[in-house]
């Protein structure tokens, strides 16, 4: 549980933050939302009739000056949201949910914007998995677990004090394999909010230099290791991680004034328990290749990448795989971060990471 709270706070103090100054506008939100679970595999077909709904609570700073906008011509909103929400099935229960985001704003109109947000954080879900109460709780087997959210939104300016929104969503808990059962709950919602600023909402109009300076910028070349702490039991495979580690080495090319594209590769170990009566593990290596972007968030790049194992005799994990992760830059030299690894509908694990730019 430790390891798993020391994760969360890591994710959530790696959160990108862009540069303030006295131009970003303090604003507070209100938001309710309902909703429908998504079964992305059979063995959660019993929440198929769920209906979350919930509501969230939010203080952010809205960014109006000019640099900021020159980055990628959004208005880039940072905050802290606090949420509730019933799954309206028993063997969910209910989720508190406190996160981090970053929702960048795009004008369309004087008084109408277009967002996209992405949240990370941490949250208490009230009934887990248990053999006697609750066995039928796939989904969850511990009360604190990771959250990761994508939204889109549309907003609009009722007065210089308040404005309005729409909002679509995708969530998504998983304990990175922390405690089986651990199939992670994904649901999608639709929200309206109300946001209210003690200034002044209205935006200034800008229009963008489009300043090249990434073109001459070299390839950024980082070797690192990562970590994979104990895991829970694999029932269904009758094998333990007890530890993973590993090294890897990935160039990345900026591509704009906020994206960038990798690629690399990895080698670790996985040192796994198994029960005497199953198949063995002939090789706890690991070796694969990967690819993907890179969004550029000051100090912080948030990397969506997808790999493929190319030495893999671990036979219950598929070669093909998919990662999402936070890295923080200490400074031009280092950087630590988190990463999430699945396969197909299932995380695999999240990993700590250490990096170093060469």
């Amino acid at each position: 549980m430790m390891r798993c709270i020391i994760l969360i706070l890591i994710i959530c103090n790696s959160l990108p933050v862009v540069a303030q100054d006295d131009s970003a506008r303090v604003n507070f939100g209100l938001k309710l939302y309902t909703g429908q679970t998504v079964v992305h595999t059979q063995s959660v077909k019993n929440i198929l009739d769920a209906n979350p709904f919930g509501f969230e609570l939010e203080w952010a700073k809205h960014q109006t000056n000019f640099a900021s906008f020159n980055i990628s011509s959004a208005y880039v909103k940072t905050g802290w949201a606090l949420s509730y929400f019933n799954y309206d099935l028993p063997l969910l229960g209910h989720a508190v949910i406190a996160s981090r985001f970053i929702e960048p704003q795009y004008r369309i109109l004087k008084k109408v914007q277009f967002g996209v947000r992405a949240s990370v954080g941490v949250a208490y879900l009230s009934n887990p998995n248990d053999a006697e109460k609750n066995p039928t709780n796939n989904n969850y087997a511990l009360h604190i677990n990771p959250y990761m959210h994508l939204g889109t939104s549309l907003n609009f300016q009722l007065s210089k004090h308040l404005s309005t929104g729409l909002q679509t969503n995708f969530h998504h808990i998983s304990n990175g394999n922390i405690q089986q059962p651990n199939k992670g709950i994904n649901w999608v919602t639709a929200a309206l909010s109300m946001h209210y600023y003690p200034g002044n909402n209205t935006l200034p109009k800008y229009k963008r230099v489009h300043n090249k300076f990434w073109k001459d910028k070299k390839a950024n070349v980082q070797a690192g290791v990562f970590y994979v702490p104990y895991q829970g039991y694999f029932e269904k495979w009758m094998a333990q991680r007890k530890y993973a580690f590993g090294a890897f080495a990935k160039i990345t090319k900026q591509i704009g004034g906020a994206s960038a594209v990798t690629a690399g590769t990895e080698i670790y170990y996985n040192n796994f328990k198994q029960d005497d009566n199953v198949k063995r593990i002939t090789s706890g290596v690991v070796a694969g290749i990967h690819g993907g972007h890179v969004f550029l968030l000051g100090k912080v790049h948030f990397s969506q990448q997808i790999g493929f194992a190319f030495y893999n005799k671990i036979y219950f994990l598929p070669n093909f795989y998919h990662r999402w992760g936070l890295d923080y830059n200490i400074n031009n030299r280092f950087t630590i971060g988190a990463n999430l690894k699945a396969n197909s509908d299932n995380a695999d694990f999240f990993d700590i990471r250490l990096g170093i730019n060469l």
